[in-house]
């Protein structure tokens, strides 16, 4: 027998409890299967065909008594259909976000004594995005629960955010196949959605249910896939950079549209994935670290062929000429010891510094600069900037924690505009508060 149970919003939570069947020989076997499942893959199949398969990938723990385990996994399926859909089909998809609150409208809530509630929303319109699988809706949903607190009856609410809409299936395609691409769906969205509210946005939950309309029979649970994903929490307004008013009306879709259609699509995954991820680090160092690791995946889009100062053929006769001057160099000051070591580091001489880089790719994208080190100058900031992330990375060495918190956000906030530059995001379309953070930043220069 298997239960499963996790809490519904809680991506953290999903647990599976086995109850064994049959003689103390048949338990035995049984126990010393699952002993030797950790971080493998566990199919477990119903005793009929009404009864819905699990699947359970990633095992992470199995814990043993005489008849029961207790299985805690990465991802958990249930009910996936194994064979090709027999005839053209079409479910209705819902998937849950993590964190909650966010592509949700600013509304008044008036909460009236006799329990009703009037919303008033500050804006119309729906955040869509059209998919290969049909136009899928991101917003807010709600979930009511009822109980009872101190004696009284209590009706709460839970706001999630979730992705959802129709999936069509053909006829003859595994439904795998399908759920896959939906899958590489959301993670662009999220992506998206992890640059506007400058957060890690992941899903992780996935159910598919029959269409009502398309006159097929349901099926009980549904298909359901979840997934184990670490907690976020939504900041505030201040902290986004791209709201839910500037993704109405078929802007997230144009956002999403021009991520998928961009030149080096991965180096900009990688750089908003960093990006998010650093706005949210509790360490001020490992924040800093990805901060301008983002900004160097961006900078590679931008200028992708620029990495040299030497071309391969000129770099080779420079080279041999450098490695002989070295040789007679160490000769003449028999210093034999780091002849090696200075051939090695040669070609450190032949690739453009990274300052260099940055310079050249907001120069040459036309980034609004001069707001960023008003003190330095937008050059003498980056190369101020770079110095300290070189002490840092080779001596764990920093010397002014506030000048690296203020370094961190204007690294950020330069990232953040070379990106939509890629992008073609318009200027406008930006949250009202946006750059709080860079304000800050700047009104903590010290007095000189």
């Amino acid at each position: 027998m298997v239960t499963l149970e996790w809490e519904a919003h809680d991506p953290m939570s999903h647990r599976v409890k086995l109850s064994f069947l049959g003689d103390a020989a048949e338990q035995g076997t049984t126990r010393h299967h699952l002993w030797n499942q950790r971080g493998s893959t566990l199919m477990i199949r119903g005793s009929n065909t009404e009864a819905p398969s699990v699947r359970l990938d990633g095992i992470r723990n199995v814990s043993l008594t005489t008849n029961q385990a207790a299985i805690d996994a990465d991802e958990l399926v249930v009910d996936w259909p194994a064979a090709p859909s027999e005839g053209d089909a079409r479910y209705l998809m819902k998937a849950q976000l993590t964190p909650g609150g966010i592509v949700a409208t600013p509304a008044i809530w008036e909460c009236r004594p006799n329990g009703g509630i009037d919303v008033r929303p500050a804006f119309q319109g729906e955040v869509l995005v059209t998919t290969s699988r049909g136009t899928w809706r991101v917003g807010e949903d709600y979930d009511h629960h009822e109980g009872i607190e101190h004696g009284n009856r209590m009706i709460s609410g839970i706001q999630r955010s979730t992705v959802s809409g129709p999936v069509s299936v053909a006829a003859g395609t595994e439904f795998l196949k399908v759920h896959s691409e939906v899958e590489r769906e959301l993670w662009d969205i999220c992506l998206i959605l992890s640059l506007c509210y400058r957060v890690p946005v992941r899903f992780y939950e996935i159910r598919y249910v029959r269409d009502p309309e398309s006159g097929a029979p349901q099926m009980g649970w549904g298909i359901y896939a979840r997934y184990r994903r670490p907690l976020q929490v939504r900041g505030g307004a201040e902290e986004e950079l791209i709201g839910t008013a500037q993704l109405v009306d078929g802007w997230l879709d144009t956002l999403v549209q021009a991520y998928q259609a961009a030149r080096d699509r991965e180096a900009l995954r990688r750089a908003v994935s960093f990006l998010a991820t650093s706005n949210r680090a509790e360490l001020v160092e490992a924040s800093y670290f990805l901060a301008y690791a983002a900004l160097e995946l961006v900078v590679n889009a931008c200028v992708p062929t620029d990495r040299h100062l030497v071309g391969t053929a000129g770099w080779g006769r420079l080279s041999s000429r450098l490695t002989k001057a070295i040789q007679e160099f160490a000769s003449e000051e028999k210093l034999p010891g780091p002849v090696g070591e200075l051939v090695e580091n040669l070609p450190c001489v032949r690739r453009r510094s990274s300052s260099a880089r940055i310079i050249k790719a907001a120069t040459n994208l036309k980034i609004q600069t001069e707001d960023l080190w008003i003190r330095d100058g937008f050059e003498g900031g980056v190369r101020k900037a770079t110095k300290m992330r070189n002490e840092l990375f080779h001596g764990a060495l920093v010397l002014d924690a506030m000048e690296l918190i203020a370094s961190r956000v204007r690294i950020s906030v330069l990232t953040e505009r070379l990106v939509l530059r890629l992008l073609d995001w318009p200027a406008d379309r930006v949250a009202l508060r946006h750059e709080q953070q860079l304000v800050w930043a700047n009104s903590s220069l010290p007095e000189e």
